[in-house]
């Protein structure tokens, strides 16, 4: 089991701060049911990059190679914002390496791993047990944590911004409740807004990823873009709705590189040939879905083109329509900005109406059990809702909505005084995350988890 770092302490010599050879391991889901995919990242290339992995810590019998990359400060769209001194400034990634694990056959089991270098025999720790597949149910009753808005405030040094103090982050409580939590999960959803290296520097990436690795090399995470991750006011494919706020909104220059390069999400390349987000096509972490146990998960960028006729919107109408609702009875959509908010600033956001219109009638028409979201650094959940009004989901279909930006950054605190009637649940000022938990193939009970205490400060419960 791993240990938090105070990377306060710590002196950064490299891209591991520890000085380890190896470090920032993290999962994720592969493409097909038990495929896993192993990412970390190293100060020294590797001659031959590789994962070492079996049934328990002291018989790792199995070998998978693993493929190197990296990015450089020109690689960004704006080398020199990145670097701006005194409010950003350039750091070097290292060496970020992806591997694949082929373990459909040990689906139902727990697996131990390491990664390193199987020419010399450097090798990092041994990192388990981590679960293939479903742990409960015979493989079909499904938990998972889910949030937006995780930055590591609390963490990493800053520069001209404030301290964690100023700003009541709290983001390594989280990582740390989330490690606790970490045994009786099969996922973590997080839909944006991750390492906030738009507005400070790109070292930040580094202690996001070594803050999240202790829970992350354990259970696998799964990304979706935000503001500060992915969107850039010269990209060809951002969000269309005219007026929508995006200035000082931006990912900083970066172009969304550091995210695509970091991460291995199960998106198909192919959507997205073509799209200078993609950087060639060769991979997708812009929308993706997938099946963990009886709930089927599916990722969609709000910093990219939704509006009809959009390859992101076309893709999601197809996507949705194929899901087989007699495998995964729950569907539920993960996306960075909410299409319901009752803030000041957000309410009346032409991003906000635009999600709303473009995406409600396809919410409704393939029943979409629940949409999970954050950017606004608040908790709220929605009644059963369809055109802004509750529904008895016995009789329509309707979707619950749930902004959950709590992961620890700040909280904002400016709700409307005339609160919807969609709203059911409002709470300030508590950090943490959303917990799932499938109990049959009726219901799923949810709630949302102070990360100070793991008690709940929200339950409710979702129907198929």
């Amino acid at each position: 089991m791993h240990l938090l770092v105070n990377a306060l302490a710590q002196t950064a010599g490299g891209p591991c701060t520890s000085g380890a050879i190896v470090c920032q391991e993290h999962l994720a889901l592969g493409d097909t049911a038990g495929e896993l995919r192993v990412s970390w990242v190293s100060g020294e290339a590797h001659a031959q990059p590789a994962v070492q992995w079996g049934a328990s810590a002291t018989s790792l019998a199995r070998d998978a190679n693993a493929t190197t990359q990296t990015y450089a400060l020109s690689d960004m769209c704006d080398p020199v914002a990145v670097a701006l001194p005194g409010i950003r400034g350039w750091e070097a990634p290292g060496n970020i390496l992806h591997a694949t694990l082929s373990a459909s056959d040990m689906v139902g089991s727990d697996l131990f791993y390491r990664v390193g270098d199987a020419a010399t025999g450097a090798w990092g720790d041994v990192h388990g047990p981590v679960h293939v597949g479903v742990r409960r149910g015979g493989g079909d009753l499904a938990t998972f944590a889910a949030f937006g808005d995780m930055g590591t405030y609390a963490y990493a040094p800053h520069l001209a911004h404030g301290s964690a103090e100023a700003l009541g982050a709290v983001d390594d409580v989280t990582a740390a409740a989330l490690l606790r939590a970490a045994p009786n999960l099969d996922a973590i959803f997080h839909f944006g807004d991750i390492a906030y290296a738009n507005d400070g520097p790109q070292s930040r990436w580094r202690y996001y990823m070594e803050e999240v690795s202790p829970a992350a090399s354990l259970v696998p995470w799964m990304v979706g873009c935000g503001n500060h991750d992915c969107l850039s006011k010269d990209d060809p494919h951002k969000i269309a709705w005219k007026g929508a706020v995006i200035d000082a909104g931006t990912d900083g220059g970066q172009c969304g590189v550091p995210y695509d390069a970091r991460f291995r999400m199960p998106g198909d390349p192919s959507a997205i040939a073509g799209w200078a987000q993609a950087r060639g096509g060769t991979r997708n972490n812009l929308f993706y879905g997938f099946d963990l146990g009886l709930v089927h998960l599916v990722m969609v960028s709000s910093e990219h083109d939704l509006t009809a006729g959009s390859l992101q919107r076309t893709w999601l109408d197809a996507h949705l329509g194929a899901v087989d609702r007699q495998r995964t009875p729950f569907v539920i959509l993960g996306l960075h900005r909410p299409l319901y908010t009752s803030t000041q600033s957000g309410q009346k956001a032409p991003e906000t109406a635009g999600l709303r219109d473009a995406l409600e009638p396809l919410l409704l028409a393939h029943r979409v059990t629940a949409v999970t979201a954050g950017h606004y650094h608040q908790y709220e959940r929605s009644c059963a809702v369809a055109a802004a009004a509750c529904v008895d989901v016995g009789a329509a279909n309707a979707t619950v909505h749930v902004t959950a930006g709590i992961a620890g950054v700040t909280h904002d605190d400016d709700w409307i005084a005339d609160t919807p009637a969609w709203v059911a649940k409002q709470s300030r000022g508590v950090f943490g995350y959303l917990r799932f938990d499938v109990v049959n193939r009726t219901h799923l009970r949810a709630a949302a988890i102070d990360a100070r205490d793991d008690s709940s400060f929200d339950e409710f419960w979702l129907r198929a």
